[in-house]
């Protein structure tokens, strides 16, 4: 029989400070962002907020779109005519953007 055992990775004087990062204060920024994107602020810096809310390491990658890709991919992902398939495939074709990012940002 093997034991495992859980090693923490940090100081658990570190816990505090870590759990502050994914507060409330996240969460209203990114549904303020969502709700820039539904109303036409198609934006590098909507799209950014909610990528580093979902995974700040995929934020380098949104910067190897283009303005006009990323306006063009939120314009049709928000657009309430657009099938939720459809809208996941255009925000997939971004680049840092994957089907847990796409259906962060819907």
């Amino acid at each position: 029989m093997t034991t495992d055992h859980f090693l923490l990775q940090f100081a658990p004087s570190e816990i505090g400070r870590l759990a502050a990062r994914y507060g409330l204060e996240q969460d209203e920024e990114v549904f303020k962002a969502g709700s820039h994107i539904r109303d036409g602020k198609h934006s590098r810096e909507n799209l950014k907020v909610v990528v580093r809310w979902k995974s700040a390491r995929k934020i380098a990658f949104i910067d190897d779109n283009t303005d006009a890709e990323i306006a063009r991919a939120l314009r049709f992902a928000a657009d309430t005519r657009t099938s939720e398939r459809l809208a996941v495939e255009i925000l997939d074709r971004l680049h840092g953007v994957g089907l847990p990012m796409a259906s962060a940002i819907l």
